[in-house]
């Protein structure tokens, strides 16, 4: 385990890695409590990503070209619109859908974000934002919808008030997890992972697999790799939460269980369901 540091405070988290080993997330500053997004480049350090004028912001995607996004806030208010940084271009303003409220959680090998912003009559809503058309509710059926992930294609992954869904241009949603199934991440071999009660990872031609537990009640898969390596986290037999890795097939079972602390991380064991 390597420490990332801060941006000079106490607090940061790490929530998106490419394929060059760059990191996103965000990290409290040395200016009171103030947390900005930060961009990680391996042997150079932390770039602070700034904000829109404002004292915040967050990062929760980036993809192989350095982009990322997230949340912003903006001068003199509480508004907290989604952004997209391109290196070298700085950060855009992606706006929001009404509610002046908005975040990316994704962005594609094109530029295309997907995230959830607030309407002015509620949400959230799912939305996908392309330079080419701006940000656009996506209409999936329901109350209340997050977008999570967007592959190269241009699927979108997400859940709402019914239940985990894939989106596609032309067709719109269908929700093949069950109505509770909540979906984080597609891959762009369409490999879908989320959890239920349970991490799952479904393909078109497979269906879900349930992929288990550690021994407790809970599991959760949160990202899938291009290779089909998905991580989440899963409770144990004694109630503990550990980060946990499954290995793609011909083992889609085997679980590498990773325990995390100040010290650093351990491989504790190995197990196949």
């Amino acid at each position: 385990m390597t420490d990332l540091g801060t941006l000079g405070g106490n607090l940061s988290e790490a929530h998106a890695i490419n394929d060059a080993g760059q990191i996103s997330g965000w990290a409290q500053t040395g200016v009171g409590s103030q947390q900005h997004a930060f961009f990680y480049t391996p042997g150079v350090g932390n770039t602070d990503l700034g904000t829109l004028g404002g004292y915040t912001s967050r990062a929760y995607g980036m993809n192989g070209a350095g982009q990322v996004t997230g949340y912003a806030s903006v001068p003199s208010s509480s508004n907290t619109p989604a952004f997209l940084y391109t290196p070298g271009g700085g950060m855009a303003n992606l706006g929001d859908l009404g509610a002046s409220s908005a975040c990316g959680k994704s962005v594609n090998a094109s530029g295309h974000v997907v995230g959830y912003s607030y309407l002015s009559t509620g949400g959230p809503h799912a939305f996908l934002y392309k330079p080419s058309t701006g940000m656009v509710d996506l209409g999936i059926p329901g109350s209340i919808s997050w977008g999570e992930g967007i592959n190269d294609s241009g699927k979108v992954v997400g859940w709402g008030s019914n239940g985990g869904f894939i989106w596609t241009q032309g067709t719109g949603a269908t929700f093949p997890f069950g109505w509770n199934g909540k979906a984080y991440a597609i891959n762009n071999a369409g490999q879908v992972v989320g959890g239920v009660t349970h991490a799952f990872v479904w393909t078109a031609s497979s269906g879900m697999l349930d992929l288990g537990t550690l021994g407790g009640t809970y599991s959760c898969a949160n990202a899938v790799s291009s290779n089909g390596y998905i991580a989440g986290y899963s409770w144990l037999s004694d109630g503990s939460i550990h980060a946990t890795l499954w290995t793609p097939v011909p083992e889609p079972g085997s679980i590498l269980i990773l325990a995390g602390g100040l010290s650093g991380i351990l491989l504790l064991r190995r197990r196949s369901r």
